[in-house]
């Protein structure tokens, strides 16, 4: 077994030797922090309290704060760092309800160890308590014998938002469960972004229904990552609303040493495979720290590990991603968690995976795109109180680029927004359908008039049919002949993972067809086309025949990795008319966030083949053009200004329009929690747009619109503090181009940017000015009927309408 030496000397040792390794941009440490403790809250159950004092536990505040809370019958999202104990912070609070022998719980997990870690920490209470719980997994792999005793004893239910999305349509074998469910725990609660959180969303208000129809109310606990919205999205998540927000951490922390190194290399490279591979064995092969390194990719984790093993024979190494078939995915979860192996390369998967031990180094190999995941991250070394090393190795994608020039940011800089859109008509179209399916749906109730999205669906959907009104006065989900459907198949055919069910199979046609990979149609459209090369578990393809109408794309392996291609793209938006959703004003221009119907039309590709000598072959081929057409959600910014504009208009170039185009693209995903992939920005007749590149909308516009003040900064941030003349690949260049060939000025760029955040300051100062003189006007006519304090207030300039 290897033993970890967590000493605070040799692993300040280790990060001098690790400046060698590549570029430093920044170091430094933080401290560590002493815990806070609290009592025990009095109105705990005694069985709870006894159980405590026997295994000598104190309570950190925040774990307390989180019992107070659930006794005060108060939902509550829970945000503390990683390993500061909110297992036991939501155990507690979930085990107060459950002291009475006949309430129920359900935890959501969105993995399987997790769920099993949750299993083993839950039967090891039960057993200590017995209290009679009999908690289960109930998920994909439990066996049909074992399920109808966990639906009619297991007090504790243990799965995941896909499951239960399927297992809710047979609510009535759940009738006891649901007719005693007091509480329901959602951990992790910021993966759940995205395209993935609008389905949640829709999960949850569906299992909320259900409740109501049996009689329960449940309190939600839910638990997230650090991330700059908390309880917005635990009310997006929940539709409750009321979200008791649980934040001030009693939990100590180690010390944390920080290194940030710069892999990019001129031209747009980056040495991030090299420079991660030499970091994992300088930490567990020349020092004998524990250690993790975090890759963006499954190919990724593969490239480590092997390049890491070639090179360095005898480093105690293991791979860990997802995919793996379950024993394996076993025999590597015992070796890690039992420390036979000195480290350990994988994807997110054990950002919130199971727990391998104590770690003293981990290494991540790229920005994983949100801050929120970089500090999970790092949150996995320093867990037994010694201090870590945290090694951050930048990209050349467009957010590493602008925390190489601002690194402070990546250990102080606020997290982002994470998304839960309900706004998405495709996605809750179907889950409309799937509640009418599972439970007659009334007009007026909650669930159809949540929102303008749900409302105009549910018309939509009676009036092509789909749902249709019973003899009783409800809507029920119906099939072409007008016959009711069952639930189930309708929601088997219904995945939480995208928005169209439509997807193809890609085929190898060197293995008699066996399928590599199924991709969804909406991104393979316009982005695998004959000659296009794909990635896939660490080998690349070449799309060799596109059979679209047969849902099947035929590709040869390569035997060369130095070839990639790049889809070339044109995109036009237009607003719909009747979609305005909000509208504000910033720097006297306005800003609107609307519905948009968005045009992908794949025009060509650039073919980048990287030579011996280190430069790179590009070709760029055209194609029959094809288009695809999404209905979305888009920000708007007129530049030329709006009505609102007092004194002249400050008219921009094109050049300007279209270099804001670009680093919209580039810096949006450091204001929402998504994929740089998810965003598009376009410049059309003066206007700045930044849309949502799926389907729908997955929430990222929504977050852009609110955070838009930001958006301008980042984007002043990475011009004004990249050297170059003209633009470069660390600034405009970087990432995903949508602009093609036009001019773009960053210069100019640059004094507009500056002349925005200027008029935007002045107005908000003038605004700000003239609320305090309106309140003191209204002050003294109040002080003068009856002498009471006014109360300050702050009135935002540009709220939504």
């Amino acid at each position: 077994m290897v033993v970890s030496l967590g000493n605070a000397f040799s692993l300040e040792s280790l990060y001098e030797e690790m400046k060698g390794i590549g570029p430093n941009v920044y170091g430094g440490a933080v401290k560590a922090t002493s815990p806070t403790f609290a009592p025990a809250p009095s109105g705990m159950p005694s069985l709870l309290a006894q159980w405590l004092e026997a295994t000598n536990r104190q309570l950190y505040t925040h774990q307390a704060e989180c019992v107070e809370a659930s006794l005060a019958h108060k939902s509550f999202v829970l945000v503390t760092p990683t390993s500061s104990g909110k297992t036991l912070s939501f155990n507690l609070a979930t085990l107060s309800h459950l002291v009475d022998g006949q309430s129920t719980a359900l935890y959501l997990y969105p993995t399987k160890a997790l769920a099993e870690d949750q299993l083993q920490t839950l039967q090891g209470i039960d057993d200590a308590l017995h209290l009679g719980l009999n908690p289960r997994r109930y998920d994909r792999d439990t066996p049909q014998a074992d399920r109808i005793l966990i639906r009619d004893t297991s007090r504790i239910v243990i799965s995941n938002p896909d499951g239960w999305h399927i297992y809710m349509t047979h609510h009535a074998k759940w009738e006891h469960f649901y007719r005693n469910l007091k509480v329901v725990v959602i951990d992790e609660a910021h993966l759940y972004s995205g395209v993935k959180g609008a389905h949640v969303a829709q999960v949850i208000r569906r299992l909320r229904r259900i409740c109501n129809y049996y009689g329960s109310d449940p309190l939600f606990f839910l638990a997230t990552a650090t991330i700059a919205n908390p309880v917005d999205h635990a009310h997006a998540l929940t539709g409750l609303p009321d979200v008791h927000l649980i934040n001030r951490s009693g939990a100590g922390s180690a010390k944390r040493i920080y290194l940030v190194l710069d892999a990019y290399t001129e031209g747009g490279g980056n040495r991030v495979l090299q420079m991660a591979s030499d970091a994992v064995y300088k930490a567990a092969g020349e020092y004998p720290f524990q250690t993790i390194c975090f890759a963006q990719s499954r190919s990724m984790v593969e490239k480590i590990t092997s390049t890491a093993a070639d090179q360095h024979p005898g480093l105690s190494i293991e791979s860990y991603r997802a995919g793996y078939d379950g024993d394996l995915r076993a025999g590597k979860e015992h070796k890690l968690s039992h420390g036979l192996v000195r480290s350990i390369v994988t994807t997110s998967a054990l950002e919130v995976g199971i727990d391998v031990g104590s770690l003293d180094v981990v290494i991540s190999a790229g920005y994983p795109g949100t801050l929120a995941s970089l500090r999970q991250q790092v949150g996995r070394v320093g867990r037994s109180g010694s201090a870590g090393l945290a090694v951050i190795i930048l990209g050349s994608d467009p957010q590493s680029r602008y925390f190489a020039t601002n690194p402070k940011e990546l250990i102080l800089g606020a997290p982002e927004n994470a998304t839960a859109s309900t706004l998405n008509r495709y996605v809750v179209r179907d889950h409309i359908r799937v509640a009418a399916s599972e439970l007659p749906l009334d007009r007026h109730e909650p669930f159809v008039q949540e929102s303008v999205a749900s409302r105009s669906v549910f018309d939509a959907l009676v009036r092509d049919q789909k749902i249709m009104v019973s003899p009783q006065g409800t809507y029920i989900a119906v099939n072409a002949s007008g016959s009711p459907i069952a639930p189930t198949p309708l929601a088997l055919k219904l995945s939480l993972g995208g928005i169209s069910n439509s997807e193809v199979s890609i085929i190898d046609n060197s293995k008699t067809d066996v399928t590599v990979e199924v991709v969804s149609a909406e991104r393979a459209i316009t982005t695998l086309f004959p000659a296009a090369v794909h990635f896939h578990d660490g080998t690349s393809y070449a799309i060799t025949h596109c059979d679209w109408p047969n849902s099947k794309l035929y590709a040869t392996p390569l035997s060369t990795s130095d070839l990639h291609t790049d889809p070339v793209v044109v995109r036009s938006v237009r607003s719909i008319a009747t979609g305005q959703i909000h509208a504000g004003v910033y720097a006297r221009r306005l800003v609107q966030l609307s519905e948009v119907s968005l045009q992908n039309t794949l025009v060509g590709y650039k073919r980048t083949r990287r030579l011996i000598s280190g430069e790179s072959e590009v070709v760029t081929r055209k194609l029959t053009p094809q288009a695809v057409t999404l209905r979305s959600i888009g920000v708007s910014f007129a530049l030329a200004g709006g009505s609102s504009s007092s004194g002249g208009q400050e008219l921009f170039s094109p050049a300007v329009g279209h270099t804001l185009a670009q680093l919209f693209t580039n810096v949006a995903p450091l204001v929402a929690h998504c994929d740089p992939r998810d965003i598009v920005s376009i410049y059309s007749d003066d206007t700045v747009w930044v849309v949502d590149n799926r389907q729908g909308g997955s929430g990222v516009a929504e977050q852009v619109y609110a955070r838009f003040s930001s958006l301008i900064r980042y984007a002043h941030k990475v011009l004004s503090s990249c050297g170059c003349t003209d633009g470069c690949p660390r600034c405009i260049l970087g990432g995903r181009s949508n602009v093609g060939t036009v001019d773009m000025s960053k210069g100019e760029t640059v004094k507009a940017l500056a002349m925005l955040m200027a008029l935007a300051a002045h107005d908000e100062a003038e605004a700000a000015k003239a609320a305090q003189h309106t309140l003191h006007a209204m002050g003294s006519a109040i002080g003068s009927q009856n002498s009471r304090p006014v109360v300050s207030l702050h009135i935002p300039v540009a709220s939504a309408s």
